[in-house]
């Protein structure tokens, strides 16, 4: 089989110690009283490497783990490879506890690698992004996760914070049918409690013509969620979004209102490119409203080391061009396959070159059109009195005047 299938499983071993795993199990009450063929920290590690070697059948994923495993540790197997039916029985008797727990102790544990510490002007930054993962459709899938959009497919979705420096995984929730507020107390309180006023969030569109409308609409949906919590913003959105220029900038940026939440934000457009091939959005918007203390360019440029789904099934040689399709059929073991994901790829993280991130005097200002377009509304010297609409008189002239930049306490009544 080569080295690799010894190495990949090491690397899982380096990152989930086996008394790392042993202490997760005695917490969740899943060690065996007796000695089993299948013990649990053996499927531990199966689930885990079932993202190492997708596409390949039960029975060949756990004679790797058995060779990985033996490999690692320096000493001969005690375990002979079982069947299909008796390996899918023993991740029954595992769950999903297990690895969720496993997940966020590989959170709090990791440390950010100060090669590329991924901060901007004090903030630390973070990334936003959603995945759906495609699972049978059967009466209990639809009863757990919903179907929103309507489709013949069962989608789970999936929110995750990401670090931008280094690439690890800071916090993950699944949501299911009842949608941002589903999920355990744990996962969404872990969530949101990475999003204070010491983070700068990256997220947004990138989203293709397939994607579904409810996808979208649950992005503004966190959007509003990470402002609440006091994090700063800069989301991507599309060029065609309907954003009304409201008060003019004297960079050439403007104030609008933002989702269903009308939370105030700072609209900045891009020339889209470069000049270096990097990822350049053609709109951004940020609820850091003050030009000076957040320079347009700067946060344009943020957009290029932004961490997506991608990167993470890259990294386990996914498909990135359509949604992955789990191996399991029923909720226990989906939401244990989906944990075990993250785990596999927090391990692989371990592997990734940190990012060069980069400095202020490193921006380029090509980027963002400063020439004053005829959709430009009224400039930063001649605010009307009234915006119209029902709006606040001077609203948004009071929010950048008054240096009120928090989102919260500019949201509109």
């Amino acid at each position: 089989m080569g080295g690799y299938v010894e190495v990949g499983v090491g690397v899982l071993m380096l990152e989930f110690p086996v008394e790392t795993v042993t202490e997760v199990l005695e917490d969740t009450d899943r060690c065996e009283r007796r000695r089993r063929s299948l013990p649990a920290h053996l499927m531990v590690y199966f689930t885990l490497a079932m993202w190492l070697y997708v596409g390949v059948g039960y029975v060949q994923v756990l004679d790797r783990v058995l060779l990985g495993m033996q490999w690692a540790r320096g000493e001969p197997g005690r375990w002979t490879v079982a069947g299909d039916a008796a390996i899918t029985r023993a991740r029954q008797k595992l769950g999903s506890e297990p690895l969720r727990q496993l997940f966020y102790r590989s959170v709090a544990d990791a440390e950010p690698d100060r090669r590329s510490p991924g901060e901007w002007r004090g903030r630390r930054v973070l990334a936003f992004d959603r995945m759906e993962l495609a699972v049978a459709n059967n009466p209990e899938n639809r009863a757990r996760y919903g179907n929103p959009s309507g489709s013949a497919g069962i989608r789970v979705r999936l929110a995750v914070l990401a670090r931008c420096g280094d690439k690890r995984l800071a916090a993950a929730q699944l949501e299911t049918g009842a949608g941002l507020d589903a999920g355990t107390g744990t996962e969404r309180t872990s969530l949101v409690a990475e999003l204070g006023s010491g983070v700068l969030l990256l997220g947004g569109d990138r989203l293709s013509s397939e994607d579904s409308a409810d996808r979208k609409l649950g992005d503004r949906d966190w959007f509003a969620v990470a402002a609440a919590a006091g994090a700063a913003l800069v989301w991507e959105v599309r060029s065609t979004e309907e954003l009304p220029r409201r008060y003019t900038l004297a960079d050439g940026s403007y104030l609008s209102e933002f989702g269903e939440s009308r939370v105030v934000v700072r609209v900045v457009e891009s020339a889209g490119r470069s000049g270096r091939g990097d990822h350049v959005p053609p709109r951004v918007v940020t609820t850091l409203l003050d030009p000076t203390a957040a320079p347009a360019a700067e946060l344009v440029r943020l957009c290029a080391y932004r961490w997506t789904s991608d990167v993470m099934l890259r990294t386990l040689n996914v498909p990135s061009d359509s949604s992955p399709v789990l191996r399991s059929r029923h909720p226990e073991n989906i939401e244990q396959e989906i944990w075990a994901m993250l785990c596999a790829y927090q391990a692989l993280s371990r592997l990734i070159t940190p990012t060069a991130w980069p400095t202020a005097a490193g921006t380029e200002q090509s980027v963002v059109q400063r020439s004053v377009s005829a959709r430009q509304g009224p400039q930063a010297s001649n605010v009307p009195a009234s915006w119209g609409l029902g709006w606040p008189s001077g609203r948004f002239e009071h929010s950048f005047k008054s240096g009120a930049h928090s989102t919260r306490s500019a949201q509109l009544n």
